[in-house]
């Protein structure tokens, strides 16, 4: 009994001295990271907004809220009040619409495929419809991620820098020969 109660006092007093200042035991007690928060998103609009899908055969789906990951080419959609949005399997759909409420411009997108255009592209994605009438004008919007901290591990310990989210925005027009060719356009 006395090895036992000796050795309780032992632990006792070894283990109560061993808490940091806010009473935490780990190696970590007391130490925290900040990093600054990352900066735009990967979205093409601010908020869900009203919009439909468009199925193969032109048959337009009910509305619900939905908004584009340009970053990742998916659309997602709510149902609802939800908060937690889903994401629509791309290739059931060649088509969307987004209606934002704060704006009077509707956003139409069609899936192309990258090889209708005269620089062919790796992937089909979604691309705007400038004019509701026609394809002749589309744009296509991309969103890249800068992350400062991609570098490597050794460098990124001493970088606490959020990432950043930039909107390149493109502009084509189909030629002659049905082929979307890249307009730049006047910068005055």
């Amino acid at each position: 009994m006395k090895i036992f109660s000796t050795l309780f006092i032992v632990l006792f007093c070894v283990l109560g001295r061993s808490q940091s200042h806010n009473g935490s035991s780990t190696l970590n007690g007391g130490f925290t990271l900040y990093q600054s928060a990352t900066e735009g998103h990967a979205f093409l609009l601010d908020d869900f907004s009203i919009g439909n899908l468009i199925d193969s055969q032109g048959v337009v789906s009910e509305t619900k809220m939905f908004n584009y990951d340009i970053y990742n080419n998916i659309v997602f959609f709510k149902t609802g009040n939800d908060k937690d949005a889903l994401a629509v399997k791309n290739e059931n759909y060649t088509g969307f619409i987004l209606k934002p409420a704060n704006q009077v411009q509707e956003y139409i997108f069609k899936k192309i495929d990258g090889s209708d255009f005269d620089k062919v592209k790796k992937e089909t994605k979604f691309y705007q419809i400038v004019k509701a009438s026609s394809n002749y004008v589309i744009t296509e919007y991309i969103k890249n991620f800068k992350d400062p901290n991609s570098s490597g591990w050794v460098s990124s310990r001493y970088n606490n820098e959020g990432g950043e989210y930039k909107l390149i925005t493109n502009y084509y027009l189909l030629d002659q020969q049905n082929k979307y060719v890249e307009v730049k356009l006047n910068k005055k």
